[in-house]
C-alpha cells in the first residue's frame, strides 16, 4: 500500500470514528495545591465528571487520546513532596479507552490537536484553549473552584 492511499485511510478512520482529546493534570485528575510552590497544580485524584465525559465519549465510538504538556521523559512532576503519579498509571489504574498518549514538553498543544484531527479537546488552561481554537479545534474550559470562570 502506497504512502497516499494509507493518508486516505487514516484520514477516513479519523473522520469516520472521530478524535476527542483530553488534558491530563487539572483535567482527568483534580488540581492540587503545591505548597513548595505556592500553586495549584495537577494532582493524582481523579476528577469523575471528566472521566465519566471521556467515558460518554468512548462508549459514542470516538477515538480518545490525551495531550498532555508533560515532557515524554519525565513521568512525575519534579517536587518529590507531592505524590504525582504517571499518565500510563493513571489511565490503566482507571481502565480509561485512551488510544494514545501526546506530551508536548510545554510547547503549545493546537498543532497536535490539529494534527490529530480533535473535533473537541478538554483542557483546564485557558493558553491551551486559545492554541486549540487557534488551530480550529472546539474545546472545553474544564472549570475549578479557584477559576472565576462559570
Amino acid at each position: 500500500m502506497n504512502l497516499e492511499m494509507k493518508n486516505l485511510i487514516n484520514m477516513w478512520y479519523k473522520t469516520s470514528q472521530g478524535i476527542v482529546t483530553f488534558d491530563f493534570d487539572s483535567t482527568l485528575t483534580t488540581p492540587a495545591w503545591d505548597w513548595v510552590n505556592q500553586t495549584w497544580t495537577g494532582g493524582d485524584e481523579p476528577n469523575w465528571d471528566m472521566i465519566a465525559e471521556l467515558k460518554r465519549y468512548a462508549a459514542q465510538g470516538k477515538i480518545i487520546h490525551i495531550v498532555t504538556s508533560r515532557h515524554p521523559d519525565v513521568a512525575q512532576t519534579a517536587d518529590p513532596n507531592q505524590k504525582f503519579t504517571s499518565v500510563e498509571d493513571f489511565v490503566a489504574k482507571y481502565q480509561l479507552p485512551v488510544a494514545q498518549i501526546h506530551y508536548t514538553a510545554g510547547e503549545p498543544k493546537g498543532p497536535i490537536l490539529q494534527q490529530l484531527g480533535s473535533e473537541m479537546h478538554h483542557d483546564d488552561d485557558e493558553e491551551e484553549i486559545n492554541s486549540a481554537t487557534d488551530a480550529g479545534v472546539q474545546s472545553y474550559k474544564v472549570p475549578h473552584l479557584f477559576d472565576n470562570t462559570p
